[in-house]
């Protein structure tokens, strides 16, 4: 049975590759779905140009598909790679992807009555993973300037807006990063963060200022909160914060958005009040 995601692919090539880093897994899954909808464009551009005398779906018609998708290097790359890794013969050079999976993955995706040429599913295994290959080595370069060594989804997105052909690749074919504040804040603590060993997002400094005018305008003008009492507050807002974020995303999610709105906030805020109760 082939795989249903690359997602375990996908770790295990990165770990290979990259080891000193960590790939999020909410960035393999990202990634996994772009490379299948790669995947899905090609074929579906291959199958526009294909003769309707012809029943099977040849490589020239593929590699054709892939010259009016691709542009510039990395068209040029990627072909070359496919090409060169056809004729692999020994289990030691085989790609690190599911060469079943990218097979099966097609053959759902064209008519029944269609044939697939022997070589398209290798040679289409070989240019996914060269891609991947380039999206992670961008996205690490900016893990790496952000001195982090786990990559993020905001990393991916970041790394192939650098890279003019696969930003102009992604632009063409509609592919949008869901880069969230969720992600953001969960790098910066953990929603389950402990006080004793995680730091405060927000510096102690300038959520004391922010404060200030509260105290201020205060009946008890003598009112003063001891530092410990202070970041305990802190920590326990913030906490609260992530979550409420949290709730509002998972809102944003379910309507097939990608930006959380006011009313995502106010129904997560109300949600949140009637469960507390």
């Amino acid at each position: 049975m082939p795989p249903k995601t690359l997602c375990r692919s996908i770790h295990v090539f990165a770990t290979a590759l990259f080891h000193d880093y960590n790939i999020s897994s909410s960035a393999i899954i990202q990634l996994d779905q772009v490379l299948r909808y790669i995947t899905l464009k090609i074929i579906a551009r291959a199958l526009e140009f294909q003769a309707i005398s012809r029943s099977t779906l040849t490589l020239e018609t593929v590699i054709h598909a892939i010259e009016s998708i691709f542009s510039g290097d990395l068209m040029l790359c990627a072909i070359h790679y496919g090409q060169k890794n056809i004729r692999r013969s020994t289990q030691d050079n085989q790609p690190h992807f599911s060469i079943k999976y990218f097979r099966t993955l097609i053959q759902m995706h064209i008519p029944e009555y269609m044939r697939l040429s022997k070589q398209i599913a290798p040679f289409l295994t070989s240019i996914l993973e060269y891609l991947c290959f380039e999206i992670l080595d961008l996205a690490i370069s900016q893990a790496y300037i952000q001195d982090t060594y786990t990559v993020e989804v905001y990393h991916l997105h970041q790394g192939t807006q650098i890279d003019l052909e696969i930003k102009r690749l992604l632009q063409n074919l509609g592919i949008v990063w869901f880069t969230t504040i969720h992600d953001k804040l969960q790098t910066a603590g953990s929603i389950t963060r402990d006080i004793t060993r995680d730091p405060l997002i927000i510096t102690k400094t300038a959520f004391r200022r922010s404060l200030k005018p509260l105290l201020q305008t205060s009946t008890d003008s003598t009112l003063k909160i001891d530092k410990h009492a202070m970041m305990l507050l802190q920590f326990h807002l913030e906490k609260w914060t992530i979550q409420w974020l949290q709730h509002a995303y998972e809102l944003c999610k379910h309507a097939n958005r990608i930006k959380v709105t006011q009313k995502d906030l106010l129904f997560a805020y109300h949600h949140h009040q009637h469960s507390s109760n």
